[in-house]
């Protein structure tokens, strides 16, 4: 990284609360949707954020 590069920080300042809506999650997986928005709703947690996915 160069000297005079920019650092971004990309934390949010706050908890965020956040509504996944879903037709597809597991243990029902028929395609690819259910387990991008698991691992989505994994993420999100995990970074500190209250997730609900319905």
């Amino acid at each position: 990284m160069s000297a005079d590069a920019e650092v971004i920080d990309i934390q949010p300042a706050r908890r965020l609360r956040v509504l996944l809506l879903s037709w597809e999650y597991p243990p029902v997986l028929v395609g690819g949707l259910g387990r991008h928005v698991h691992a989505l709703s994994v993420a999100l947690a995990a970074a500190g954020h209250e997730v609900t996915v319905v």
